[in-house]
This record gives C-alpha cells, structure tokens and sequence, in this order.
C-alpha cells in the first residue's frame, strides 16, 4: 500500500508505504504528522477527502489544493483506536455499545442464522401479508378507542370504561346521531353538522347573562319558550361525544366484518343499541373481540419467531408451538376469501414447519452450541486479558436476537459495576476499550486497522499483557496478527519488542518504519532487527570508531561506562574531561559539587585503558582537542549526524568564556543527550535521525554566533 501526500496540514511532501497483512510500526516524534495522515487516509478511503479539503488545508499556504494518493491497495477503509474510541465506551451505560457485532457476526455464526432463516422464511412471509397486517392494525385501534374496566370481584362482570372514546354516554346508549323529536323537528337540516350543538350552547350561555329574551346571533326577540326550545337542543350532547362514539362505532364495525356470523352479530347490536348498554352487551362484545384478537395474536407470536429466540424455546416446546399457532379459520368465516387465503398460507406453513421439524431443531441446537462457544471465547478473551494486566474486573454476557449485553463486574462475584466510567481508572477503561476495539477489528474484512500510541502510558507489565494478548500467536481471540495495522508511536519501548520478542519479531508478521520531518516534508525509513542494537554495545562500537570526530568518540564511551558502572573511575574520568566546571589541569572525582584531584596512579591505569578504545594520548591532550573552537565549528559544519551535531554543539558552547543567556536551555537540553534514558536496554543506531529539528535550527543559531566572535576576535 502506498501514500502519496501534498500540502496536508503540516506535510508539505510524503511517501508513506505500508505492507498488507502485517503489523506495520510507525514509529516517530510527536507532531510530525503521523495522526494527520491517518486522517486524510480515512477521509480519502471513505470518498469524504475532496468534500472536506479545508480541514486538511496547510495553515502556511491557505491557498494550495490538499492531496493524497493511494495505490497498490486493496484497503478499503480505516478503522481506528484512539482517545475518541475510549470516550465513546467511557461514556456509554453498557461496557460496549454494539456487542452484538463483536461476540456474534461470524462467518460461520451468520451462515447458520442464515440456513435456519431459510427454513423460516415461508413462515415470515405469511405473518406479514397485507390483509393480515391490516387486521392487526384495526384490532389495535379497537383497543385505543374503546377499553374495559375489569371484572370486579363482587358479581365478575365487564364494563366499558367511561373514560374510552365509545364509553361515554353509553347510558343513553350508543350514539351514532343527533335525534330530534317531533317539537325540534324544524331543526333537522342541521343535525348532521356535528358542531351546530355547540355554537347552539354559545347561544344559550349567552342569553342566560343577558335578558333571556334576545338571540344573540340575529338579535331578534325570543318567544314562545323559544329559549327552553333551544336548550333541549343543547342537552342532547357534545359535538366531542358524538364525534367519539362515531368514530369508536366505525371501528368496531369494521372488524366486525372480518370474524363469523355470530361475531359479526354481537358487534352490529352494540353499535346499533340505543338503549343504555349493560354489562352483558360489554362481556359479549369484549369476547367477541378478543376471539379476533387471540387468533391474530398467534400469527403475531409466530412473526417473532428468529434463529436465536428459537435456540431458548426446547425442541418439544418448538413443536408445540407450532400446533397451538395455527389459526382456527372458523372465526373468520364472514371475511373476504383473500384474507382468508392469506391465514391458510399461513396456517400451512407452519404445517411444512412441523414436517421439518427435526431439521430445523437440528440446525437450532448447533446454533445454540456455537452461540455458547462464542461469548465463552469473547469473555475468555477479555477476562485473561484482564488477568494478565492485573485488572481486578471480569466481563459476563448475555445475547439475544441482535442484541448482545457486555457486564463489568468484580471479579469473582456477581455484582456488576453500575457507574463503570466512575469506577474505573482511565487506564482501565482504556485497556478494556483496547480488547473491544480488537475483537471488532477481527470482524473487519479489507480494513487498515489503526492503533494510535496504544500502550505508551502503560506500565510494563500491562504493555507485556497488551502486546502478548494482541500480537503473539493466534491462541486468544483478540490477536490481530494476519491482518494489515498500523501502530503509531512516539514510544521507543513500544517499538522494540516487535524486533526483539522472539514471540513477535517474526519478519513475516512485522514491518518498522521510522518517520521524521524536514522541512515539513515526511520522510519513511525502513527499520528492522539490526537497526535496534543493545545500548551498551552500541555505545562501545561509537567509541571505538576511528572515523568519527574525537569528541563524539568520547561522549559514546562516557555512556557506555555510565551503562555499565556508573561508579567507575573511567566514567569520572571522562565526565570531568567533558565538563567546563572541572580542573582543566588533572582529572578529578565530584564529590558535593567539588571536585577531588585524582591520584597520579589511578589516571595513569585509567588512561592505559582508555587509549586502547580512543588512541594515544591523556587529559591534557585530550581537553585540548575539545577546547579547539575552530575545528569544533569545522566539525559542526561536515557532520551529516544530527545527533552527532548535537554533541559538538554542546562542547561548543561550553567552550565559551562567556555564554549567552538565551543559550541556557538549549544547553541543559542536549545535556541531558549525553545520559541513558531511564533503563534502555536497546537503541537506535544513529543512522536514524532522532533530534527535533527546530533544536539543530537552535544550534545552528548558536554556531553561527560562536564563529563570528571567532572572526572578530
């Protein structure tokens, strides 16, 4: 795989090569870049690159076009761990969010879900039918529109609800419509304006605050009891009333026309009856319905029906079920012979069901076999995982149809952690975050998979359990070894063991780069076993080679004495040569801030073995070579080494008599080159490039000032 970059952010040029199928270690300074072209990397694969120029747009040139190039590829997206992937599962309720996508979708998992769905499938077709579908919808409607109180201990009688649409009034009986008696008679053009009752009750308010004689909509004179006319009109009902009882009665009709001829009965009585409704037209209704109901809840049972929940019923109660859902098309003699085709095509696939039965309890239980096996293998994964870091939590799971739920716990007990992003460290919740993000990256097919300076805040034995859990041989189910990564890092210890690990140096698993920054462009260097050598080795080999200048021969062996016996004489010996506060004159030890003369004795010894590794000479002769300020800036000027520049320009500046103040902390910086980091066992050796380079800008700066006053003088 190969990346081309132009004007990217920071970058103004890079070639970044990738090998597919191995672990790929990018291995650089903080701030060169390598985050950056992991993003443009995702938007170009994910086709969102060119849309989204401006945020890939480098600030030191606003006005140049942002690309990339990819080729040699068959990557076809990104998928990446880092800060924003932890905070995503910190901050849900569950531990992971779609755990359903890491335990279950297996290749194998989904091509059995697969086979039983196409044993399934006839049956799922049939609940779905248009009619079918229909009926449900209206019996669920019938249910919003009218309900029942339940029967009450006393006399163990059904009564509608007064407070369903069609329980109000129902004293009065049903009420499908204004009826006027033969004095209002006049009035009938109106009554089938639901609402004329209403403005008819405005009325009437209106007058009773007033003078009781005058209408208030023609303002002409009430006589004749004109008034108490008008109000009976108003007692009759609200415009509300009427308009639910109607729509409560067209409900019920409805349905009624899909059951038998008693049902179809019953229901056309209720929404006839104009007398008040009993308790006995409220049973024979309610039973009427839940007969429709309680056949139609069987092909709703039926529809729900999937791989997985099948894998909880039992074989014996799977063939039960398919019996007892079978709808008994007598209740639906008075509906259409379309819909009646639909439940017999219903009804006979769940006879084929029961015929294949066998087939598809056997398909069933080596679903239910391989479901087990794989939330024991996702919760072994994670909980030895856990184990090896020390992390005194484990991981419990429970899955159901498309849904899989992931508990953290204490370990060795069954109380589950509520507040997990307040229980855990972030350190924890990272490492956690880690093993998800592994066991999601599996399932991906085709896809770079990127971890961004994964371990570098961990201590070592969580690096150990990370690296051994994540990259050693296929024996756990979160090694990602096979597939194409990128680990991005600043860490040299994380870059080490993949060369020196015997369980992860295989070059067939594993490619290093090293990348770092020029002149904003970046540039990849490969690495590989050689190129990390023991410390210690590497520091006597330094020293012992005649070619490079003097003093950084003698920087090289001081360190390696400080590696191998910081107390030796020889390393005393040569701190003092290399130090502007030491006696210029003879060799001394540092005591207390103090420097103590060396005996003639112990020098000589000391000089006898330090001329065999750096050539003939003693402190005297050798503090003259360091002090030669022309030939340290000649020194500086040819060297190709950044790191070596870096040491002549430390010598350099403490060759001055006099020191600028801006030059204290680039001083004290390289200063602190000329000691072993913490404990390295290994090191680059320095034909990588490791010095930032806005330092050497720094030191040129103070080169070019040293060589002036030079001149002047």
């Amino acid at each position: 795989m190969e990346i081309e970059l132009e004007n990217v952010a920071a970058i103004t040029k890079g070639h970044i090569q990738l090998e597919e199928g191995k672990i790929n270690i990018l291995y650089g300074a903080n701030g060169i870049g390598k985050t950056t072209f992991i993003k443009a990397l995702q938007a170009k694969l994910n086709n969102t690159f060119d849309v989204n120029q401006d945020s890939f747009r480098p600030l030191f040139a606003p006005s140049v076009t942002p690309k990339i190039l990819v080729t040699n590829s068959n990557i076809k997206d990104v998928f990446v761990f880092n800060r924003q992937y932890v905070d995503d599962y910190l901050y849900k309720e569950d531990i992971a969010n779609d755990s359903y996508s890491l335990i279950a979708k297996t290749a194998d998992f989904e091509n059995r879900i697969q086979t039983i769905n196409g044993l399934l499938d006839k049956l799922k077709q049939t609940t779905a039918a248009p009619l079918i579908s229909s009926l449900k919808r209206e019996l669920d409607e019938a249910k919003n529109k009218i309900s029942y109180n339940e029967p009450k201990k006393r006399n163990g009688l059904i009564t509608i609800s007064a407070k369903s649409k069609i329980g109000k009034n129902l004293k009065e009986g049903v009420k499908k419509e204004i009826e006027l008696g033969n004095e209002l008679s006049k009035y009938a053009s109106f009554k089938g304006i639901l609402n004329w009752i209403d403005w008819v009750k405005q009325g009437v308010d209106i007058v009773e605050q007033t003078d009781k004689t005058t209408c208030p909509f023609c303002s002409h004179s009430l006589v004749n009891n004109e008034l108490e006319t008008v109000k009976s009109i108003a007692s009759l009902g609200s415009t509300k009333a009427f308009k639910d009882n109607e729509e409560a009665r067209k409900v019920l009709l409805g349905i009624g026309k899909y059951g038998n001829p008693q049902i179809q009965n019953e229901i056309l009585n209720f929404c006839n009856s104009k007398a008040p409704v009993s308790q006995v037209d409220a049973s024979g209704l309610r039973n009427s319905i839940d007969i429709l109901r309680n056949e139609i809840d069987k092909i709703t049972n039926s529809s729900y029906l999937t791989p997985i929940s099948a894998t909880d019923i039992g074989k014996d109660e799977l063939k039960k079920r398919f019996s007892k859902n079978k709808v008994d098309l007598s209740v639906f003699d008075g509906s259409s012979s379309d819909l009646l085709e639909e439940i017999k095509s219903y009804n006979k696939a769940l006879t084929d069901l029961e015929l294949k039965a066998n087939e598809l309890i056997a398909e069933l239980s080596k679903l239910n076999s391989r479901k087990k096996e794989l939330v024991n293998e996702f919760k072994n994964s994670i909980n030895n995982f856990l184990d090896l870091s020390g992390i005194p939590y484990e991981v419990s799971v429970d899955i159901s149809d498309k849904l899989a739920f992931t508990h953290l716990r204490y370990k060795n007990t069954n109380d589950n952690i509520g507040d997990v992003k307040n229980t855990l460290s972030y350190g924890e919740f990272n490492a956690v975050a880690l093993c998800l993000f592994a066991l999601e990256a599996i399932k991906k097919e085709n896809s770079l998979i990127v971890l961004d300076d994964p371990i570098s805040s961990y201590d070592s034995e969580k690096r150990a359990a990370i690296l051994i859990s994540l990259f050693c041989e296929k024996k756990t189910g979160l090694c990602l070894r096979g597939r194409t990564i990128a680990i991005l890092t600043h860490d040299f210890e994380t870059l080490v063991p993949f060369f020196k690990w015997p369980r992860l140096k295989t070059s067939q698993f594993v490619s290093g780069w090293h990348l770092s920054a020029k002149s904003r462009e970046l540039i990849e260097e490969p690495v590989n076993a050689a190129s990390i050598r023991n410390t210690a080795v590497l520091e006597k080999e330094y020293s012992m080679d005649a070619n490079l200048p003097f003093i950084i021969r003698v920087v090289h062996l001081r360190r390696y004495y400080q590696l191998i016996d910081l107390d030796s004489d020889e390393y005393q010996y040569l701190s003092c040569l290399t130090h502007d506060d030491c006696n210029h004159d003879c060799p001394s030890y540092k005591k207390d801030d103090k420097y103590i003369p060396m005996d003639e004795i112990k020098v000589h010894e000391i000089e006898s073995k330090l001329q065999t590794i750096l050539g003939k000479g003693n402190f005297s002769s050798w503090k003259e070579q360091l002090g030669d300020t022309k030939t340290m800036i000649r020194m500086y000027r040819n060297e190709n080494n950044d790191y070596n520049k870096l040491i002549i320009a430390r010598q350099l500046i403490q060759n001055q008599s006099k020191s600028e103040a801006s030059w204290t902390l680039v001083k004290i910086y390289i200063t602190e080159t000329y000691h072993v980091d913490t404990e390295h066992i290994f090191g680059f050796k320095n034909q990588f490039d490791n010095v930032p380079h806005y330092i050497l800008g720094i030191c040129d700066d103070i080169v070019d000032d040293i060589e002036s006053s030079q001149l002047s003088n």
